[in-house]
């Protein structure tokens, strides 16, 4: 591997490695090593999709009492687009 010359060397890719090597590469060279997909656990498979997922599990709870409110619909959940 070739010598490189950098000022920060970040690792992860989370949320918080992704706003650091920002303000890193604002002041110098910057490196940010992630083994995995950028925005890491939070992003790709934890916090935010498991939000996202309550929410519209809620949503389809809430439509199924709609009638009882003038609303008439056929509520579905399509999963695979919701994933």
């Amino acid at each position: 591997m070739a010598n490189v010359n950098v000022d920060y060397i970040v690792i992860g890719g989370g949320t918080g490695g992704l706003r650091a090597s920002l303000a890193c590469a604002n002041k110098g060279k910057t490196v940010l090593f992630e083994p995995g997909t950028l925005g890491g656990t939070c992003l790709n498979t934890g916090c935010i999709p498991t939000k996202a997922m309550l929410h519209a599990a809620h949503v389809y709870e809430s439509s199924k009492d709609s009638a009882q409110f003038g609303v008439t619909n056929k509520t579905t959940l399509n999963f695979p687009k919701l994933m």
